[in-house]
């Protein structure tokens, strides 16, 4: 995967020239795939010839086949046995690893094609990250409204964002909600009072009167026993019904209080369904497909069984079903996902988000990931609207805008150096066509969203 080498194409008679450390896809269409086997054949060329120009063919070294059982996953790796092409002898092997897409089952038309008309049309464009921002930062930096609640993202879009930014995962029971983070703090009764199996944290149980976010004090507190528990292991029921704390108010041991705590719209997990229903529909949506990442140290950031085609599904399928007109856009850290996402449909445009090259996190293992022009190269091969990138990473090289616009792609921004307005300003000015942030309400001057207005002007 490179630049001259980013989109597919049929290969030739005897395949691809392998590099060492080359980043290579193979993409493979077929409608009987559970019968369906493979035939991976390897070529030795003359060292110094090159197969596209020499006239020696490649000489047949042997092979190995991959069969159906063998791909019974949605993602997955294999290692398999090279054998000799004329003793049948083992000579090496091949590992790989796998993404199966199978189609969406529900059923879409092509009457609506987003993609085709963002490349120019919307420019500049102001998102509010988490709705009206992180609500678990820094003192100084946090929302005062709980992030991805409804009233965050009323909030934002009655403040002028043009879009919200949201993060989605399922639940157990594979219902669509809206949180960030993988992980909750479980409140738990301790069965035994000596027991430290599990923390204490103390949490006040006044809630204070004033719009500031409120940490408990040293008075008043009640103690209490908690869990740290994943997201996906808790029923949408269970989410409603339970005691649950961010994690950061885990570390802290304090609860963090937020004005109108208690009132519906403000509470934690709403259901990408209720967002769909209840926000102004003039107000876009930015959904980020939370997904579990391969760190470069080979641990993950969270165990999910779960398949990524019924994943990639049951949120489709409930943007699919209540959308209506809303201008969505779908994207993901993951580059299987949104491969995924781009193709079981063509409505909704899919952006890929990288971190880039960043001293604030680990490096995640997949080369798509490593990079701006990896990052580009992926775009382009899987026919997405662009790449979401780290703002860290654009201001320490503002050059990348040019190379990603160059490409044909979108260039959006997300990071906490976008709450800067001159980072905001300088970003823009470059080209960068959306910025995701904390302070688009405390920013914006226009104080509508650009979807509103057009609807607006379509009307008169």
């Amino acid at each position: 995967m490179n630049t001259e080498e980013r989109e597919f194409k049929t290969q030739n008679s005897c395949g691809h020239e392998y590099k060492e450390d080359e980043f290579v896809i193979f993409q493979i269409l077929t409608d009987v795939f559970d019968t369906t086997a493979y035939q991976v054949d390897f070529f030795a060329q003359v060292p110094g010839s090159n197969v596209s120009t020499s006239t020696d063919s490649p000489s047949h070294i042997g092979c190995c086949h991959i069969l159906p059982h063998s791909l019974n996953q949605g993602l997955g790796s294999f290692v398999l046995v090279i054998t000799d092409s004329v003793t049948r002898r083992p000579i090496g092997e091949l590992t790989g690893e796998y993404l199966v897409v199978t189609p969406l089952p529900l059923r879409t038309d092509m009457k609506i094609s987003f993609p085709s008309e963002w490349r120019n049309k919307w420019q500049g464009l102001d998102v509010g990250h988490r709705g009206s921002g992180v609500s678990f930062g820094s003192d100084n930096e946090r929302a005062h409204v709980r992030e991805n609640t409804i009233a965050s993202l009323r909030a934002a879009g009655e403040g002028g964002a043009d879009l919200v930014e949201f993060d989605v995962q399922l639940s157990k029971d594979l219902v669509p909600i809206i949180y960030h983070d993988f992980y909750v703090v479980l409140s738990a009764q301790r069965k035994n009072a000596n027991s430290s199996s599990v923390e204490k944290l103390a949490l006040n149980s006044s809630t204070g009167d004033t719009g500031a976010c409120v940490n408990g004090g040293e008075d008043g507190q009640e103690l209490l026993d908690v869990i740290k528990v994943p997201v996906k292991d808790l029923t949408f029921h269970e989410m409603q019904d339970l005691k649950l704390y961010h994690v950061k108010e885990g570390q802290s041991k304090k609860k963090t209080f937020f004005l109108h705590d208690s009132e519906p719209d403000h509470q934690p997990f709403p259901t990408l369904a209720h967002a769909l229903e209840v926000i102004d529909p003039s107000v876009g949506f930015n959904i980020e497909i939370k997904w579990t990442m391969l760190v470069g140290d080979g641990s993950y950031e969270l165990n999910n069984p779960l398949d990524i085609n019924t994943y990639v599904d049951t949120i489709l399928g409930v943007v699919l079903r209540s959308a209506r007109s809303r201008i969505i856009v779908f994207s993901c850290f993951h580059p299987d996902v949104v491969s995924a996402l781009r193709l079981k449909q063509n409505k909704y445009p899919v952006i890929f988000l990288t971190q880039g090259i960043t001293k604030r996190w680990p490096q995640y293992k997949d080369p798509r990931c490593h990079n701006v022009t990896m990052g580009t190269h992926h775009a382009i091969s899987a026919s997405l609207l662009g790449l979401s990138v780290n703002t860290e990473d654009l201001l320490r090289d503002d050059s990348q805008v040019k190379f990603v616009k160059d490409s044909g792609l979108m260039v959006w921004c997300w990071g906490i150096e976008g709450n800067d307005p001159a980072n905001v300003k300088h970003l823009k000015r470059l080209g960068v066509q959306a910025v995701i942030n904390d302070k688009v309400v405390q920013q914006s001057t226009k104080h509508e969203s650009i979807f509103l207005i057009e609807a607006r002007r379509a009307a008169s």
